[in-house]
């Protein structure tokens, strides 16, 4: 959202109307063109391009530097837990020879730019992802242990199976994925 304004200065004859929504849009109205969902890309009526895949890996306010430099490191540190996202500590922690059940408890919130702020404030340690902490990690408000992980998740850019893709439609995507490509790298 943040990067949104690159777009519309770029395109500025184009409407952009962004709602911010966990349910899935109705894609038979025709004021939505398309939305961008997180899952596995299988919805039905639908015609759903690949964005990127989701990896997941620990991150931590400056502060904890010293103290966190092995997976083990997280056994002695606050964990901060997304009720909301659905991602699971043992994504990253079982390729490293560990459990979520072995974590110490720490603050839980129900929505992830809410445990990414926990995380800057120095509250513990969350399981983020790479659009979600590019920003703070280019910027050294946080540190990531090494190792990405991939989940079963990705964004998709999600359209009615039954309707043209527009000329704007497409100039959006292309952006899109621009932008995603230099979050990822």
């Amino acid at each position: 959202m943040w990067r949104l304004h690159r777009f519309t200065e770029a395109q500025s004859k184009l409407k952009i109307s962004i709602e911010a929504t966990t349910d899935f849009a109705d894609l038979d109205d025709n004021r939505i063109d398309a939305c961008i969902r997180v899952g596995r890309g299988d919805w039905a009526g639908t015609r759903a391009v690949h964005l990127a895949d989701i990896r997941v890996f620990p991150v931590f306010a400056p502060e904890f530097a010293n103290r966190i430099r092995t997976p083990a490191d997280l056994l002695n540190i606050p964990i901060i837990r997304d009720a909301g996202s659905g991602f699971d500590w043992n994504h990253w922690l079982r390729p490293n020879d560990m459990d979520a059940a072995q974590l110490p408890d720490g603050p839980c919130y129900s929505d992830a730019s809410l445990c990414l702020d926990a995380a800057i404030a120095g509250q513990g340690v969350f399981l983020s992802w790479e659009t979600l902490s590019h920003d703070a990690l280019r910027m050294g408000r946080l540190h990531a242990l090494p190792g990405r992980f991939r989940t079963s998740s990705a964004y998709w850019f999600v359209e009615n199976a039954q309707h043209t893709r527009s000329k704007p439609v497409q100039r959006f995507l292309d952006w899109l994925r621009e932008e995603l490509n230099a979050c990822l790298e």
